[in-house]
């Protein structure tokens, strides 16, 4: 097996757990969105009153943050510092599959 081959293999195994990760995000019916959204509006709730009250007076459904959550902060983040970013919200040891979420809240906050 050449190194290309090795190479190709081993993109494609890491956007099939990229995808199995975020695939929710992309759903025509925007479930997987709309549910972290929810948790980040959760979240805020607890985390900081104010903010909480903010939003909801502004932008109840949290849709501000949307694109944050749609592609794991790929547009707001420099590409070299995002794929570390990515590989923190990837340790499922830490908040399996919501590690980005409380990033989110902690931004916000």
């Amino acid at each position: 097996v050449d190194t290309n081959e090795q190479a190709e293999a081993l993109l494609f195994g890491c956007f099939s757990q990229l995808m199995r990760r975020v695939g929710g995000n992309f759903m025509q019916d925007q479930s997987g969105i709309r549910t972290q959204l929810s948790a980040v509006r959760g979240l805020v709730r607890v985390a900081d009153r104010d903010l909480f009250k903010f939003y909801e007076m502004t932008d109840p459904s949290f849709y501000s943050v949307y694109r944050w959550l749609l592609v794991h902060f790929k547009r707001e983040v420099a590409y070299g510092s995002v794929s570390r970013l990515w590989e923190l919200f990837w340790l499922d040891h830490v908040a399996p599959g919501e590690l980005h979420l409380y990033v989110v809240v902690a931004l916000l906050c």
